[in-house]
This record gives structure tokens, sequence and C-alpha cells, in this order.
């Protein structure tokens, strides 16, 4: 074990998302740093890295979809720590979506986290995906806003918690 360590931090994983950094599912998705932990393949429909995490951009895609290198465990739990992005009047749901199952939640204006457990019921899966189901782009909510990104969520982090 201690030759793989050695290896690991001399030579990480490195792609077009840039060097990896090691982490376990339980220490999980940092949405502050630029990079992806080395347990996560790719991800599709989240905006460029803010300080506090990145947004959901429906331009970008439609889902926000994580797959992973390895098939998930056939029961955890995922630890969402997140914020909506709201317009005047609207409210911010999600759906997550992992094989046939979807759970839908309600995003109450605030930074909360979500535990969602997931049985896969032996139907491997190596990805998952989050919907927003509201994305607004602050351009539609003020004239004076350039940023026609449609957002929805505000991913802050993600781990997930093996049973």
């Amino acid at each position: 074990m201690l030759i793989l360590e050695i290896i690991n931090k001399f030579y990480p994983i490195f792609d077009n998302f840039g060097a990896r950094y090691p982490a376990s599912y339980s220490e999980g998705i940092d949405f502050t740093r630029s990079n992806l932990p080395e347990f996560l393949k790719s991800f599709t429909g989240l905006s460029w890295v803010e300080p506090w995490g990145r947004w959901s951009d429906s331009n970008l895609s439609p889902t926000v979809r994580f797959t992973f290198f390895n098939p998930l465990p056939n029961k955890f739990t995922i630890v969402l720590k997140a914020q909506p992005f709201y317009g005047p009047g609207t409210t911010q749901d999600f759906l997550l979506r992992i094989n046939d199952q979807e759970y839908k939640y309600k995003m109450p204006f605030a930074i909360k986290e979500y535990h969602i457990n997931i049985d896969l019921k032996n139907k491997p899966s190596d990805y998952f995906e989050i919907i927003p189901l509201n994305p607004i782009s602050p351009r539609q909510i003020s004239s004076d806003s350039s940023d026609i990104r449609k957002l929805g969520i505000g991913f802050i982090s993600l781990r997930i918690e093996k049973e």
C-alpha cells in the first residue's frame, strides 16, 4: 500500500480536468476547487468555479451529471450541500435521477445539506444526475446584468456515504 501512496503523491491522475486530488467518496467533491477528486471521472452542466462553489448552468446542459470511474455502491447516501438560485416569484426544485429512480426536493432560500438515501436494488450505476427544475438567468431578472447563464443550483460540496 505504501508504494501506491507514493505513486499517487508524485504521479497524480491528470486529464482535461487538471491534476486530480486524492479523495474518497466519503471525503467527496469540493466545488470550490477547479480540479476533480480522483474517484470522479467527469461532470457536465456546471459553470466555472466561484469562491463558494459552482452554479449549475442549463445553457451547458439541462442536467448536472456526475460520472464515476467505478460503479457506485448498491446502498449509499448522497450528501449534497447546496443553495438555490432564485428569481422574483420563482422557487427552485430539483430531481436526483439514478437508473429508473427519481427523488424530488424543494430548495428553501438558504444553504442546506440534503441527505438522499439510495438503494440501487442490485442494478449497478456509475453515474447520477441532478436536474434543476426552474433555472433562470440573472439577465432575465435584471437588465443591468450581463450574465446569461441559466442558473439553478449552487453546488458547494457532495459526498457519498456507503451503508
